[in-house]
């Protein structure tokens, strides 16, 4: 892979303080993914010790305050982990896994209207076997050039990554069509999420956030698909300097508006605050689809 000399490093993010005024939060776990539905509104993916859920919250983008809006379960024990994240249009995909017997999770489609409420909800793969292969701690969505929708799933420390596309016409319908690694080997790095990005010309990037080494690390892997292989190369990698606890050890996430790519980050829970960090990025040698735009 071809690596460039040194990180580039994004400092100043814009510091989000979301209340919670009166919900319950389930306790065992803590948050897992960031997504925007717009500018104001945030789903965060988040793990406890007897449910996955997710979280809403709305934000005043003028006075950087905001407030939890509902606390909405996914499924239950033993799919009590919901990991990574990422929205496209109006639909979040998401990994629930036993995250203790560590041998089988669910792939799934979470809808939303316009105004971020839930309108439903359905599995895309089913996931068991080996411990630790099979789960799916952090996913990313998109939609390709030729109109399908690719999902990639990561499993436990994100050493394999396994790509999934619907089927031509049936968006319900999705296979399981490829798998890779970061490296030949074992990779080092335990990414806590992952998103995909798709530009103009049908280029696939994988981005992937964690916390390597003491520092807030972003690696942007562009895709190359060839006989059925996925062949990952090393554009860039961005280290974030977060603030007010907040960091890529916990959420992550990114938005796409207007040729500017923002990246969200957060606190590990959501007591008795949510601390939310906004980035934001330009990255011209990206164009970006346009139906990803204002994603």
């Amino acid at each position: 892979m071809q690596k460039q000399d040194g990180p580039r490093i994004c400092t100043n993010p814009t510091t989000i303080r979301v209340k919670n005024t009166g919900f319950h939060i389930p306790s065992g776990g803590h948050l897992q993914g960031i997504q925007t539905m717009a500018d104001s509104l945030v789903i965060i993916t988040a793990s406890s010790g007897s449910i996955a859920y997710y979280i809403t919250a709305v934000y005043n983008k003028t006075n950087a305050q905001g407030q939890i809006r509902s606390v909405q379960k996914i499924s239950g024990n033993p799919f009590r982990h919901a990991g990574g994240c990422q929205v496209y249009v109006n639909q979040m995909a998401v990994g629930v896994e036993d995250n203790q017997a560590k041998n089988r999770s669910d792939i799934m489609l979470i809808s939303f209207n316009n105004a971020g409420h839930e309108t439903g909800k359905r599995t895309i793969a089913h996931r068991s076997g080996a411990v630790k292969r099979s789960t799916a701690g952090a996913v990313g969505f998109t939609q390709t050039k030729s109109g399908r929708f690719m999902v990639i799933a990561g499993d436990w420390d994100s050493d394999y990554f396994d790509v999934y596309l619907s089927r031509p016409g049936i968006d319900s319908l999705y296979d399981s069509v490829s798998t890779f690694r970061l490296s030949a080997s074992a990779h080092p790095h335990s990414y806590q999420a992952i998103n995909l990005l798709t530009d103009t010309t049908g280029n696939t990037y994988l981005m992937c956030f964690g916390k390597i080494n003491g520092k807030n690390l972003a690696e942007i892997y562009q895709l190359n698909f060839a006989n059925g292989l996925v062949l990952p190369i090393l554009k860039q990698v961005c280290e974030y300097q977060c603030r007010a606890g907040a960091g890529f050890r916990w959420a992550s996430g990114i938005r796409v508006n207007k040729n500017q790519l923002k990246v969200y980050t957060c606190s590990r829970t959501a007591f008795p605050f949510i601390s939310i960090n906004i980035f934001n990025n330009d990255l011209p040698e990206l164009l970006f689809h346009p139906s990803q735009k204002g994603n």
